[in-house]
């Protein structure tokens, strides 16, 4: 067994490396707990070899999943000291409707206080763990676990503990592990490191469901308000937005120019219930025979749209006595007409 070439050493509750390690110091076999020396030779990989033969050591059956975790360790550490060395972990995609599969995810170790350890244990809740390697930051509450295959991997029940600890976790091959390299290609991972359906880049959100006709009237009402449609645009325009199917009411006119310090003068029209209502001020009576020959001719045009309508008095807010007659005498004549362009005109 003096030919072995061990890979790291315990040093203390420390794990070392040949490269790290000094000479003339206590190390400690992985495996069997044996001392081991330390070995540098000029043209050969740097190593630990036991002092004498141990012919109860296991490190002969196992040196590969060593070599394993101290190559691993290596491209961690590296990628944590140097900015240039990125490494990236390939994350399984849920999303079924991905065509790639996978997403490599850098994992951007340098600046971020990470450290790493092999044979890292830890407990959680009473249950203790140990990691073949373990990165580790001081805001998780857990490290990220890395395990390295060579003959037994890892089983599902010790992955079914981890994913019900909250442990990220992925298992990957000895042989596929250099200090060089830059991506991690994992055998199998937890479910806590697999890329949720939103998460992935080609994620589509789902189409929105209908909303319920109400709404749409609803929503629809709304947007005509907001766009001050006349009646005066022609029945062709409300039909248009499918008005006739809606519960509310629109404002048919405003007299913009009206001079008023309140408001201006407004006609309201619920199409569904045919009544027209209005919001006035006037304080004279040459305005108010004014304004009551616009009502007039108001209510009048919207019948010869075919939209049939009359005033709902409960709705009426003026301060002036409107004189009812004085309407009903302008409401059969017609005073306006509208051209082809949707001009008016006086007849």
């Amino acid at each position: 067994m003096a030919s072995l070439k061990i890979p790291y050493a315990k040093f203390g509750n420390h794990i070392i490396l040949p490269e790290d390690a000094l000479p003339r110091q206590p190390y400690l076999c992985p495996e069997c707990g044996s001392d081991v020396r330390l070995r540098r030779p000029s043209n050969r990989v740097w190593h630990f070899f036991h002092e004498a033969d141990r012919d109860g050591c296991s490190a002969g059956e196992t040196i590969a999943h060593l070599e394993g975790k101290a190559e691993l360790y290596r491209t961690l550490r590296r990628a944590i000291d140097d900015p240039e060395h990125k490494v990236s972990i390939s994350r399984i995609c849920l999303n079924p409707d991905c065509s790639i599969g996978i997403h490599m995810q850098e994992m951007k170790l340098h600046g971020n206080n990470y450290t790493v350890e092999i044979e890292h244990s830890f407990d959680i809740d009473g249950y203790k763990f140990r990691a073949d390697v373990a990165l580790i930051n001081p805001k998780w509450e857990v490290p990220f676990v890395f395990e390295v295959y060579h003959s037994n991997p890892v089983n599902s029940a010790k992955a079914s503990k981890w994913d019900d600890s909250g442990i990220h976790w992925l298992e990957i091959k000895a042989d596929r592990i250099s200090h060089l390299m830059t991506e991690i290609l994992p055998l199998q991972s937890g479910n806590k490191l697999s890329v949720g359906v939103k998460e992935c880049k080609y994620y589509l959100p789902p189409e929105p469901p209908e909303p319920p006709e109400q709404e749409q009237r609803v929503d629809k009402a709304e947007r005509l308000k907001q766009e001050r449609l006349w009646v005066k645009n022609g029945r062709d325009t409300l039909v248009k937005y499918g008005w006739e199917k809606y519960k509310g009411w629109i404002v048919v006119r405003e007299l913009s120019w009206w001079n008023s310090s309140v408001s201006k003068p407004k006609f309201f029209y619920d199409v569904e219930r045919r009544k027209v209502w209005f919001d006035f001020e006037w304080k004279t009576g040459k305005q108010g025979y004014y304004i009551e020959r616009i009502i007039g001719q108001q209510l009048n045009y919207l019948e010869d749209q075919g939209f049939g309508s009359d005033i709902d008095w409960s709705k009426v807010k003026t301060s002036y006595k409107v004189d009812i007659k004085r309407i009903n005498l302008q409401r059969r004549k017609l005073f306006f007409e509208v051209d082809l362009t949707g001009n008016w005109q006086n007849k």
